[in-house]
């Protein structure tokens, strides 16, 4: 028996000794590859209130963050210099760019278009993005970054991630149907909020590449039937996950006027899964025109390029190629100086 007990010890002991060592190892690598100096890597840190959120000064195998956790290469200067505006852009991965390099996201497009304007040389746009962060997550982040960094503008890229808070929610184990008019409920069942996802080499290379290899492997195997089933009718959205959106949106516009920050809202632009997306994306709209903030309407922008605005997004139908992302940050610079030239003074 104690053979027994002691042979089953051995074998933990070596697992935990080979996947330490294969942790090292992976550490080991990415640090050769993509390794900054001063940062830590792993870009998601634990928080009581989010579930997780971005850690300062830290890098990934894509990108890095900055001494308050923004996608920026730059720190932020704690005292805002003059020639100067201080632009903070909330949204999901829309705005992180996760599919795009540090220098093609349109947050770092705004900023060099705004630094060639002779008065604003020093501008900094920083970029708050979080992957699969809906208005909720957002609204708390914002309460704590605007009173100590106080911008000037907060573009506001929200309304693609509801339904994925609505499922996260659901993940957690909570009905929609209680929440009835309780709104900024956020949801704790994200893939970052897993502690394995935040800090293990190995758990992100089998999520990353060996999933996708073995769902390719298991797609090409399975073989259609004779007969396809019917076509399911598109999923209804819950009339709280709406109108929760309506009501954080206006939440976030209320802080950030009473904080004297100027909110521009960006009616987002899609290519597929129209009846799921135009209910937030004219949300947007509506709200900001209720709130008489200024809306830039990049739906519309890229309708005018007709067949062509297909090329400006990834698979996805809402993540912009890096042209995608320039014309982007053309019609915020547009909307940012126009709010300059023609402040709106609320009633």
């Amino acid at each position: 028996m104690k053979k027994i007990v002691y042979f089953i010890i051995f074998l933990a002991l070596s697992l935990g000794l080979m996947i330490g060592l294969m942790e090292g190892v992976g550490r080991i690598l990415i640090w050769e590859k993509f390794g900054i100096p001063g940062k830590s890597y792993g870009l998601w840190g634990y928080d009581s209130e989010l579930g997780a959120d971005h850690r300062r000064n830290v890098y990934n195998t894509h990108t890095s963050t900055n001494n308050y956790g923004f996608r920026n290469q730059e720190d932020v200067l704690e005292t805002q210099p003059e020639n100067s505006v201080r632009v903070i852009a909330f949204g999901g991965s829309t705005t992180f760019g996760y599919n795009l390099l540090d220098n093609e996201t349109y947050t770092r497009q705004l900023q060099n278009r705004l630094r060639h304007i002779k008065g604003l040389e020093k501008s900094q746009v920083l970029n708050a993005g979080r992957i699969c962060w809906s208005a909720g997550h957002n609204l708390i982040l914002m309460k704590r970054l605007v009173p100590k960094l106080k911008p000037d503008y907060a573009i506001l890229y929200e309304g693609l991630n509801e339904t994925t808070n609505a499922y996260a929610l659901n993940l957690d184990g909570v009905s929609l149907d209680d929440l009835k008019g309780t709104y900024g409920k956020i949801g704790m069942g994200l893939d970052q909020n897993r502690w394995l996802k935040r800090n293990s080499v190995i758990v992100r290379f089998f999520d990353y590449y060996v999933k996708g290899i073995l769902l390719a492997m298991r797609a090409n195997q399975i073989q259609e039937p004779e007969e396809k089933p019917p076509a399911q009718e598109s999923n209804e959205i819950h009339p709280w996950v709406i109108e929760n959106y309506r009501f954080t949106l206006k939440e976030m516009i209320h802080f950030l006027k009473e904080n004297n920050v100027k909110p521009i809202v960006v009616r987002f632009a899609f290519v597929y899964s129209p009846e799921l997306r135009e209910i937030f994306s004219d949300t947007s709209s509506e709200v900001a025109r209720e709130e008489r903030v200024p809306v830039c309407d990049m739906r519309l922008r890229f309708e005018q390029y007709g067949d062509r605005q297909k090329n400006l997004f990834i698979g996805t139908g809402v993540h912009v190629t890096p042209q995608g992302a320039e014309i982007l940050a053309d019609e915020l610079l547009k909307s940012i100086l126009n709010e300059m030239e023609n402040p709106r003074i609320d009633e």
